[in-house]
């Protein structure tokens, strides 16, 4: 997925993908998951996983992932993640993922997020489609 580790860059709107993707790959073998540095973009997406799967809270699963890694999610994706537990790991209100949650419209409309960016050449090669 292409993001940036910027203070505008949406990543819930890819978090469900991300998270089944993990999902799916941990069921066949095994996944990395990984950006630039490896300290805040993947630790957002693998935060976010684990939050979902074990249905725990932010500071807890960020607890146990700072006990195996060097990890620092960014502000703005902190705040996200806390998002992504208040509305319960979706982002959307409609099965056609076209009417937000109240706290993801919110966000959206204050801080003036980049909600979609083009797919990135690794996505395309997979054949990846934009789910929303």
């Amino acid at each position: 997925m292409f993001c940036l580790d910027s203070s505008h860059q949406d990543l819930l709107v890819h978090m469900r993908r991300a998270c089944e993707f993990i999902e799916t790959s941990l069921a066949h073998g095994g996944v990395l998951v990984h950006c630039v540095q490896g300290v805040s973009r993947s630790t957002t997406f693998v935060i976010a996983y684990l939050m979902r799967r074990d249905r725990r809270g932010l500071d807890e699963v960020l607890a146990d992932v700072k006990l195996k890694r060097k990890v620092r999610p960014s502000e703005n994706f902190m705040m996200q993640l806390g998002l992504w537990g208040q509305m319960e790991y979706e982002i959307w209100e409609d099965e056609e993922k076209k009417v937000p949650k109240a706290p993801y419209a919110k966000l959206l409309k204050e801080k003036g997020l980049t909600a979609v960016l083009p797919l990135s050449a690794a996505e395309i090669a997979f054949g990846f489609k934009r789910l929303w």
